[in-house]
């Protein structure tokens, strides 16, 4: 079955530890997704985790996946919603004001949303430019839109009855 992992806010105590448990892991992982997101940079941190894991991480939409969190689920090997979920991905850089003060932080916000970019690019059947568009325009996915982008790769009824790769 592996090892179930729940990922919610994504910060630097919640991503240490799991990124201790992905680490860790002598079995398949489920890692279930219920998060608004959280800080690009842990966020990053998780990612490389994922995708250098010993053992395929399945990554379960369960409720929402927004900003950061989608993010971390392109890392994953095999991503699935259940069929009420939302996917939704917005600029980093979207209170450019606050970045303003400091044009340091901005260009890292930068960097962040081009790496986010191109990493949900990679996955979908979405290009960079079109990926950077969407995320100025803070779409929202229903889980059969985020199929047809590819933004996941399967639809399942409940999150529970999903098994690891």
């Amino acid at each position: 079955m592996g090892i179930l992992l729940t990922l919610n806010r994504i910060e630097k105590d919640s991503v240490k530890k799991l990124i201790e448990k992905i680490e860790n892991s002598e079995e398949d992982i489920i890692l279930h997704i219920h998060s608004g997101g959280g800080s690009v940079a842990w966020a990053q941190r998780l990612f490389e985790a994922i995708r250098n894991s010993k053992y395929p991480v399945t990554g379960v939409v369960s409720g929402t996946a927004e900003s950061a969190a989608v993010y971390v689920l392109q890392a994953c090997e095999t991503r699935i919603a259940t069929f009420h979920s939302a996917i939704r991905f917005h600029s980093v850089t979207v209170n450019k004001e606050y970045f303003l003060i400091n044009e340091k932080l901005l260009k890292t916000a930068e960097r962040q949303e081009t790496e986010m970019a191109r990493s949900i690019a990679e996955r979908s059947k979405i290009g960079f430019h079109k990926v950077i568009n969407l995320m100025r325009k803070n779409k929202r996915f229903f889980a059969p839109e985020a199929l047809k982008y590819g933004l996941i790769d399967k639809i399942v009824e409940k999150a529970s009855k999903v098994e690891a790769a």
